[in-house]
C-alpha cells in the first residue's frame, strides 16, 4: 500500500493547508497543526507539478462500493486520493495522507507494532529514566501506561506474547505481558548482568551483553544468577534478532579478533559457541527479521551508511537497500516494503522488498534524529528522537 501514487514526499514545519475537523482537536493537543508532508506533485487528474488553487477538486466519479464517496479526494482524510483511503487521524493535503504526533515521549528509542498495539521505549542512554509505553494503533495516545525502568533501559523486544526489556545500568532483564497496565510487575529473569540488546521466541529471551556476549534465558521460568551463554563475540554486544534457529548479532569489533563491525551469529541452542562471523567494515546499528530476511542498519565505513540484508544470515549474500545515506538507525519490513529511517539527516524511505537499487523514496523529512521504525498493514511509525514524539503515516 501506498500514501502517494508513486510520489516522493517531503514534510515541513509549517501550518498545514487543511485539517479535518474530527481530528482537530487531538492535533492541537499533540501539535500536528505544525507539522504537514507535503507532495511534490499533485494528485492525478488534478493541476499538474503542485497545488493550484483555481483548479476545481477533485471529486470521486466511481462511488466505491457504498456510493458513499463522493468528496473531494484532495482534502477528505477518509477518501484520500482515492475512495476509503482513510489517513487514520493525519490530514490529507492534495491526495496525500500527512504523517503526524501519534505521542509525544521523552527521547523516544525503539517502536514495535504488535497484535493491533504500538509500544515504545524512552530515555537517554543514561543520567536519565528510562521506561516504555504503548498505546492502541488506533489512539488516543495522550497518557500511555508506562514501565518506568531506571537509567538506560531502552533495550526492548517485543512479540505476540509478550515483551521483554534490557537495562544495562541496573543490570537486569524482565519480561511483561502485551497491553500492560500502569501498575504492572514485571517478571525478573535475569539479574548482574550488563544487557544491551534483547530478543525474543516462543521459549526464550535472548540479550547481548557489553562484555560481548549472547545469552539466553527462559522466558517463563527465568535462568537464576547463571544464564547460559550462546557465544562470546569480539566487541561490545549491540542489537540482535533470531529466527527458527540462529541468533544474530551486532558487534563493534572493540575486543579484536580481526572484525572491523561484525555482523555474528550462533545456533540458538548452542553454550559457548564459536560464532560464525562477517566483517562488514562498518559498524552494525540495529536489526530486524522478517520471515527469513535478516535486515540490518550499518554505519561508516566504505559504503557511508547504509541499509542491507541477507536471506541466509552470516552464510548468505549481501544485498543492499541503500549506501551513502549518513547514519541509518532503524529499519522495518513487511511482505511487500521496507522501511527505514536516517538519523543524520531525519528522514524516513521506502523501498519495494525486492530492492530499489539505491533509489528508496524519502516519505517525510526533518525529522530530528529518526531511530526506530514500526510497520503494519495500514500505517507506518517511527521515533523522532529529538523532537519528544513518536509519528505515524497511513499508508
Amino acid at each position: 500500500m501506498r500514501p502517494s501514487s508513486g510520489r516522493r514526499l517531503s514534510f515541513a514545519l509549517g501550518a498545514p493547508a487543511a485539517l479535518v475537523l474530527a481530528v482537530g482537536a487531538c492535533n492541537a493537543i499533540l501539535d500536528n497543526e505544525e507539522r504537514t508532508l507535503r507532495p511534490a506533485g499533485a494528485l492525478e487528474g488534478g493541476a499538474p507539478g503542485g497545488e493550484d488553487a483555481d483548479a476545481p477538486p477533485l471529486v470521486a466519479e466511481d462511488a466505491g462500493g457504498d456510493g458513499s464517496c463522493s468528496s473531494d479526494l484532495r482534502t477528505d482524510a477518509k477518501h484520500c486520493g482515492r475512495c476509503d483511503h482513510d489517513c487514520l487521524g493525519g490530514a490529507c493535503e492534495l491526495g496525500v495522507c500527512q504523517p503526524f504526533v501519534f505521542a509525544k515521549v521523552t527521547r523516544p528509542q525503539q517502536v514495535f507494532v504488535v497484535d493491533g498495539a504500538l509500544y515504545f521505549s524512552d530515555g537517554l542512554s543514561t543520567g536519565a529514566d528510562g521506561g516504555v509505553s504503548w498505546c492502541p494503533v488506533e489512539g488516543p495516545c495522550a497518557s500511555p501506561p508506562r514501565i518506568a525502568l531506571g537509567p538506560g533501559a531502552f533495550g526492548l523486544a517485543v512479540d505476540a506474547q509478550g515483551l521483554a526489556i534490557a537495562a544495562p545500568t541496573a543490570g537486569f532483564v524482565y519480561t511483561y505481558p502485551l497491553r500492560f497496565p500502569a501498575s504492572v510487575t514485571g517478571q525478573l529473569r535475569v539479574a548482574g548482568v550488563e544487557p544491551v540488546g534483547a530478543a525474543l521466541d516462543a521459549n526464550n529471551v535472548y540479550f547481548t551483553t557489553a562484555s560481548g556476549a549472547v545469552h539466553r534465558c527462559n522466558r517463563t521460568t527465568g535462568c537464576g544468577g547463571t544464564p547460559p551463554r550462546i557465544a562470546t563475540g569480539t566487541g561490545r554486544g549491540g542489537h540482535l534478532a533470531v529466527d527458527a534457529t540462529n541468533v544474530y548479532w551486532a558487534s563493534d569489533g572493540s575486543a579484536g579478533g580481526g572484525c572491523d563491525g561484525c555482523l555474528q551469529g550462533a545456533p540458538k541452542t548452542a553454550t559457548d559457541a564459536t560464532p560464525s562471523a562477517v566483517s562488514l567494515g562498518r559498524k552494525p546499528q540495529t536489526f530486524s527479521m522478517n520471515g527469513t530476511r535478516l535486515f540490518w542498519t550499518g554505519i561508516g565505513g566504505a559504503y557511508g551508511g547504509e541499509v542491507s540484508w541477507r536471506d541466509e544470515g552470516v552464510g548468505g549474500n549481501e544485498f543492499f537497500y541503500a549506501r551513502q545515506v549518513g547514519r541509518p538507525w532503524g529499519v522495518a519490513a513487511d511482505a511487500a516494503e521496507v522501511f527505514f529511517t536516517i538519523a543524520s539527516d531525519g528522514t524516513v524511505r521506502r523501498c519495494p522488498r525486492a530492492g530499489c537499487g539505491n533509489a528508496s523514496e524519502t516519505i517525510a523529512t526533518a525529522q530530528t534524529e529518526a531511530r526506530g521504525i514500526a510497520v503494519d498493514a495500514k500505517a507506518v511509525y517511527w521515533a523522532s528522537f529529538a523532537d519528544n514524539v513518536v509519528m505515524k503515516l497511513a499508508r
